[in-house]
């Protein structure tokens, strides 16, 4: 499903576009109709997708859904009593872990009862991460929770579940970000819904801090992407996003993912999944062809060795 999208004044009308966009159906669309999103993880195997209302879903990468127990059977979990506020994955797709205000977090396998976790904190519960290598024996099976402080868990001695406080925070801890050995965490993030890296560029999911000025409303959420020179970011593209509902919709209702593999991007609301992906080069001939711009679009061709007549 094609997306409509405008362009922000900032950029030539005649600027060549850097993604494009589409929405994504199947049954993500039926599951938006008597649910909202609250959060998704993207990974390389599926799609995992929490609502307002405690359920994460199992999807493939076109918004089919996928059986999310062990048996095959079920195709939701009811995690928590209400919102899911972050969904985390190992790097191997056979864990996922899960938190919510409920003061839950939990650690379910999608292939085995091993390993799992369902703990009550008795506190409201931001964030969540699980070691990339949680799936691995010999790891320590170790995740984290954000909330007012940063707390590692680990399997220890005869198997109990250790905790660690490694940080206290200003705020709740909004975000957790486990790579290898490092691990970066952000509280209170107000203006910038999400970003991830575009090759050797930046992509930012962010909503203008003013209301519109005619209806005193939210602005279209905007999706930018930018080169780091000379110790600051210089605007490469800058796409506003016709987002379903976004009048009503604040910088936290956002979510920014990516399948850093394929250069893609998931923007997600409470009712709506968008996808952003580079312009390949047939987008490209095409978008010069558009414009009258043909030699462009010939030296386009040239480039990948094409032909042209």
């Amino acid at each position: 499903m094609s997306l409509n999208l405008e362009s922000c004044d900032s950029l030539p009308p005649d600027e060549e576009p850097k993604l494009k966009y589409h929405r994504m159906g199947n049954d993500i669309q039926n599951i938006l109709l008597k649910d909202a999103v609250s959060c998704i993880s993207v990974h390389t195997k599926f799609i995992c997708l929490g609502t307002q209302w405690g359920v994460i879903h199992l999807l493939d990468h076109e918004g089919n859904t996928v059986p999310i127990s062990q048996d095959g059977k079920d195709k939701e979990l009811q995690a928590h009593a209400i919102a899911v506020n972050k969904i985390s994955v190992d790097l191997n797709g056979d864990y996922i872990a899960s938190c919510s205000d409920d003061g839950k977090v939990l650690v379910y396998g999608l292939y085995s009862t091993d390993n799992t976790h369902n703990l009550s904190l008795g506190r409201v519960v931001k964030s969540v991460a699980l070691d990339p290598y949680y799936f691995k024996s010999g790891s320590g099976r170790r995740f984290l929770s954000g909330d007012n402080k940063l707390t590692l868990y680990e399997k220890s001695f005869l198997g109990r579940l250790r905790s660690t406080v490694l940080c206290e925070c200003e705020g709740y801890v909004q975000a957790i970000a486990w790579q290898e050995r490092f691990i970066a965490w952000a509280s209170e993030d107000y203006y910038i819904s999400g970003l991830g890296p575009l090759d050797d560029q930046l992509v930012l999911l962010g909503v203008p801090k003013e209301c519109d000025s005619e209806t005193g409303k939210a602005q279209r959420p905007v999706l930018s992407v930018a080169d780091y020179k000379d110790c600051e970011f210089c605007e490469v593209s800058t796409d506003s996003l016709n987002i379903r509902g976004y009048e009503e919709y604040s910088c936290n209702d956002y979510f920014l993912e990516m399948l850093i593999e394929e250069n893609r991007f998931f923007i997600v609301s409470p009712k709506d999944i968008v996808v952003a992906s580079p312009y390949d080069i047939d987008d490209r001939v095409n978008w010069f062809t558009k414009h009258d711009r043909y030699e462009k679009a010939i030296t386009v061709l040239e480039e990948v060795g094409g032909k042209n007549n």
